[in-house]
């Protein structure tokens, strides 16, 4: 097995880049190299950080503008789907398509795998106007099918769950492009550690009450007011962990006000989330797809946090329906149900059992299998036709 394999991705988030990387281990252990670009520059590294800058600020400063962005682009894909003219999303990826088909051809790929809609949109675009010779696949990283993904024409739609399969196929996926394989993680997060040893590896007491706080990687949500609600209802020998992902600012702050107080610890940006999973009792998380599916393959109790109101919202009603997480609105209600789940250890073990049922550990897996088999069928149909020929 030596093919390449590109997977395009964006920086708007890290949970895209994350999900490129399980991908990249997964094709590197079945001897496949693959190949991690950011899609946008490909239009140019100003753009890549442009539209990515305003995505992750207004995400973090202004929730109201990216909720209105949000509904702007439900409304596009709709027109785009029922009228079949492209949206304003899909003209402006197909700007840099030549330049990315040029940079395929180049490179000898035999199939394109990206996380995210921007270029699955530039792919379709290279599809329409050059031909695109290569299987390639676009892989869902929310429970929710993303605006614009619609009005893509690829190969494979590898999504969440089953139960998301209707949600693709009313937004115009062919029901038999898609697959269920959930969302890949690093194989980090599937090998198993005992608390015991994670609290050791981290330096953490081994019988303290331990919640963490996620924030995502750019640092969003009220934590400040969350750890005010926390602090009074934490048990004797109670520990919170916050992890304030990128967001300096927000870390300057929380460790000054929390500098004397032991039962607080504002991390530095961690490259091994894993091993605190397995140290917590309790995980407060932002509600990306990416960062749920770690802890749903992890297995820890969840308490998801205020989402941002598009697909986070969506992510959280799928989580919470299924007894895989509990939610509440207001920072002293998740403080509460946090605190309950480490006084209650029935509704902890319930919360895993729903987990279990529905986490998928293998999705990498999955995802790689499906499209190298596509790049088996693609090139033995090029040697049939040799053969014709």
């Amino acid at each position: 097995m030596n093919e390449r394999i590109l997977l395009l991705s964006c920086n708007t988030g890290q949970g895209h880049n994350s999900t490129a990387k399980a991908l990249a281990e997964e094709f590197a252990r079945r001897g496949a190299v693959a190949d991690i670009r950011d899609a946008l520059a490909f239009a140019s590294p100003s753009a890549s950080r442009f539209v990515s800058g305003v995505h992750n600020m207004s995400a973090v400063y202004a929730p109201a503008l990216f909720s209105i962005g949000n509904r702007s682009a439900i409304r596009a894909t709709a027109r785009a789907v029922g009228s079949q003219r492209p949206s304003g999303c899909y003209l402006c990826n197909a700007l840099y398509a030549k330049r990315l088909y040029t940079h395929i051809r180049q490179n000898g790929y035999a199939a394109v795998v990206t996380p995210h809609v921007f270029p699955a949109e530039a792919l379709t675009a290279i599809r329409r106007r050059f031909g695109l010779p290569i299987p390639a696949a676009f892989v869902a990283t929310d429970y929710s099918c993303a605006p614009y993904v619609g009005e893509t024409q690829l190969d494979l739609y590898c999504i969440a769950h089953p139960k998301l399969s209707a949600d693709f196929v009313r937004w115009g996926v062919s029901r038999s492009r898609i697959a269920a394989t959930g969302i890949p993680v690093r194989a980090c997060f599937r090998s198993p550690m005992e608390k015991g040893t994670a609290r050791a590896l981290l330096g953490l007491p081994q019988e303290a009450a331990v919640i963490l706080i996620m924030t995502g990687s750019m640092g969003n949500g009220h934590t400040g007011a969350l750890l005010e609600a926390l602090l009074p209802r934490l048990p004797q020998r109670g520990l919170v962990l916050v992890m304030g992902g990128s967001n300096e600012r927000l870390k300057r702050s929380l460790r000054g006000q929390y500098q004397s107080d032991p039962r607080v610890r504002v991390l530095d940006y961690c490259g091994n989330v894993e091993t605190y999973l397995r140290a917590a009792d309790v995980l407060l998380t932002k509600p990306g797809g990416l960062s749920c599916t770690e802890a749903l393959v992890s297995g820890i109790p969840l308490v998801l946090t205020t989402p941002l109101p598009c697909w986070e919202a969506q992510n959280t009603a799928f989580f919470t329906s299924r007894g895989m997480a509990c939610t509440a609105d207001s920072p002293e209600a998740l403080a509460a149900a946090a605190c309950n789940l480490l006084r209650d250890p029935a509704a902890r073990q319930r919360m895993l059992l729903a987990q279990k049922r529905n986490a998928r550990p293998r999705a990498a897996a999955a995802v790689c299998d499906l499209v190298l088999g596509q790049i088996w069928n693609a090139s033995r149909g090029t040697s049939e036709r040799s053969r014709e020929a």
